[in-house]
């Protein structure tokens, strides 16, 4: 391709470690000795690069203590019920949740559950190597699809805020920190949007720049 022809011909192809083919953005390992400021500097001047950021660690994003949040007073205020009005009863519109994946067994999750992936270096499908790819590292991932779409009319936990919908869970990380790199939650948002996702949420903070934007 263009793109790894283009890194062949650059003095930093020996720093590269991964192309991302969709987009054609290289992932390079900063030298030792190097800061990461100044290594982004110097790539940016040599006029080879669109553009040129660190690949960060995202933190995940605070959550409400209580995953009850307060007996859930947002449902009315947002209109939950009229929105769900508005969907046809058998909707094959789904969610795809970035974040430290999914408790696949969880009681108030599993009926709103599809195959998901995960998105650590490479794209890895559930489907082929089994639910170990997505469970949950941290917790983290499990509380945000919980708030989107946890099975109403159960009898146990919460309502989500769109329960007719499925949540298909996409693990960027294995860090038991819930710790993710910019570039594994873009691959993961990337590869859901390819597999049919009409929304991505992604609940981490930390990450502001053009790498995003692609």
């Amino acid at each position: 391709t263009l793109a790894a022809a283009f890194v062949d011909q650059s003095p930093w192809a020996k720093q590269v470690v991964r192309i991302i083919p969709g987009t054609g953005e290289s992932i390079l390992e900063v030298p030792a000795g190097i800061d990461v400021g100044a290594f982004c500097i110097l790539l940016s001047e040599s006029g080879q690069f669109h553009y040129v950021v660190p690949d960060e660690w995202l933190v995940p994003a605070d959550l409400p203590p209580d995953p009850l949040v307060a007996e859930e007073w947002h449902l009315p205020r947002i209109r939950t019920r009229a929105a769900e009005a508005l969907l046809p009863l058998s909707t094959n519109i789904f969610v795809a949740v970035v974040d430290s994946g999914v408790q696949i067994d969880h009681p108030d999750l599993e009926a709103n559950l599809r195959s998901g992936i995960r998105s650590v270096d490479d794209v890895q499908e559930q489907v082929l190597l089994g639910p170990n790819v997505v469970e949950d590292v941290n917790g983290h991932g499990t509380i945000v699809a919980g708030v989107i779409a946890a099975v109403s009319g159960n009898g146990i936990g919460v309502e989500g805020t769109a329960p007719m919908l499925q949540v298909m869970p996409v693990r960027c990380t294995d860090r038991s920190d819930g710790l993710a790199r910019l570039s594994d939650v873009l691959l993961g948002v990337r590869a859901a949007a390819e597999r049919g996702a009409v929304v991505v949420s992604v609940s981490d903070s930390g990450g502001d720049n053009l790498a995003v934007e692609t």
